[in-house]
């Protein structure tokens, strides 16, 4: 993977092709350290979340070498759910709308646990608005999938690497 910064381009809206869509949130990558910062944005039209602007599909493979983590099968979920699923649980009820998770009530050092993980917790799930469907393009092994599966969303993934996808859950 090269150094030289990632050049990123605005795309319609891949479900719908919108040419508008409102920024959520900007992050640096955090399993590679890839250059640059990638942003998520919603569709102003159907309201799908997705990567805009994106990395050019020319420097796409740039991005992941062989030994990216997550093309390793990893049947367990993320590593803030197993760690921390009753926080996890709580701040998703409480402030995403996830009212289906049950109700759980945390010993004094978990709601400081709640208090301190919640920015990253709200951050790493979309709100709940009552049913959800996520399509994941370019899933890895399906990690993220397995995620959101178990707190009641209704998954799909596609991974165009042959190797990761073997290795899917």
């Amino acid at each position: 993977m090269s150094d030289a910064l990632l050049l990123l381009e605005p795309v319609a809206c891949p479900l719908c092709g919108g040419r508008t869509a409102t920024a959520l949130h900007t992050e640096r990558d955090l399993a590679l350290g890839v250059p640059g910062r990638f942003h998520v944005a919603r569709c102003n039209d159907c309201g799908l979340l997705h990567q805009n602007p994106r990395v050019r599909l020319e420097d796409f493979a740039r991005m992941y070498p062989p030994h990216y983590g997550p093309h390793a099968r990893d049947p367990q979920l993320s590593r803030l759910l197993r760690r921390r699923g009753r926080i996890v649980r709580s701040v998703l009820a409480a402030r995403l709308g996830y009212h289906h998770l049950p109700a759980e009530d945390l010993r004094w050092h978990e709601r400081l646990g709640a208090v301190l993980a919640s920015r990253k917790i709200r951050r790493s799930f979309p709100p709940w608005t009552g049913a959800g469907r996520l399509l994941d393009v370019g899933c890895a092994s399906g990690g993220f999938l397995q995620q959101m599966a178990t707190v009641g969303w209704e998954v799909a993934g596609v991974e165009f690497d042959p190797e990761a996808a073997a290795k899917a859950w």
